[in-house]
């Protein structure tokens, strides 16, 4: 993990800084299950239940059932209404909340139209942050001299 400005030690503290100690063990049970495919010695590392309730393990578990979510979605309105707009696959993907989420596979399920579930997934989609004005150039006023001909 080079670049991290953490310190490299034996003793794994560099590891406990960049994951959290609650991650670690949760890295540790992976690359142990990994390796051994022993199920018992996992308990060892505090079993299945300290793994599942790590936060990295539940950020992954979440990204995954988003990813699943949107190919649900997806399959509903292709089999309803034949090839799916592009627009609408990356449309879906910006979506990150799991209720938003629910709520399109709702109206992939119910709309009458393609185009009526389209109107629907911009109503949900994250609203882009205003543009920044910094360090655009404002119109330059013409100067007295430059004005007259």
């Amino acid at each position: 993990m080079r670049g991290t400005g953490v310190p490299a030690r034996r003793d794994g503290s560099r590891l406990r800084v960049l994951f959290g100690p609650s991650s670690l063990f949760a890295v540790a049970q992976v690359f142990a299950q990994l390796h051994y495919n022993k199920p018992e010695w996992l308990e060892i590392l505090g079993g299945r239940k300290t793994m599942i309730e790590s936060p990295l393990i539940q950020e992954i578990g979440d990204e995954f059932a988003r990813v699943r979510s949107v190919r649900i979605t997806l399959h509903i309105l292709q089999g309803r209404f034949g090839p799916v707009e592009p627009s609408i696959t990356a449309g879906l993907e910006q979506v990150k909340e799991e209720e938003k989420l629910l709520r399109l596979a709702l109206d992939a399920a119910t709309c009458a139209s393609l185009q009526h579930f389209e109107e629907r997934l911009r109503e949900e989609l994250p609203v882009p942050p205003p543009a920044s004005t910094r360090g655009k150039r404002r119109s330059r006023k013409p100067s007295a001299e430059e004005g007259t001909p």
